[in-house]
């Protein structure tokens, strides 16, 4: 194998880690999102049914 051929396998190797980090991040962004958009969704939909049951209860 010659120096330059080396020297290409090694750069395509740094090109692959700097893709699979910058596609780490990616999906780690995008997994924080969706914890926040649920937690969020949750607190809406607790929030929603105690409206319904204090409507209940003073409706009677």
């Amino acid at each position: 194998m010659t120096n330059q051929q080396f020297s290409a396998i090694l750069s395509t190797m740094e090109e692959i880690a700097d893709l699979s980090k910058k596609s780490l991040a990616a999906a780690q962004a995008a997994t924080r999102t969706a914890d926040e958009a649920k937690r969020e969704a949750g607190d809406k939909g607790h929030f929603m049914i105690i409206i319904l049951l204090l409507l209940i209860l003073f409706s009677r």
